[in-house]
């Protein structure tokens, strides 16, 4: 079950299962995600040859849990 709360500037969170907070996600991480995935993807195409390893960071990733 999750509970909702406005913090401020309208920033929707909710507890999530693990008891903290986190952001409510919208649409817009649907896309984000589509759009960062085929951009792993063509990445590590592009430079298979060139390093044995890549590690990804996603700097604006935050506290989420999808509801239902």
């Amino acid at each position: 079950m999750l509970h909702r709360l406005e913090v401020e500037a309208g920033i929707l969170m909710q507890i999530a299962s693990d008891g903290l907070p986190a952001m409510d996600i919208g649409a817009w991480s649907e896309n984000k995600h589509y759009y960062l995935d085929r951009y792993c993807y063509m990445f590590a195409v592009g430079t298979k040859n060139k390093w044995p390893r890549r590690y990804y960071i996603d700097l604006f990733s935050g506290p989420v849990e999808r509801g239902t």
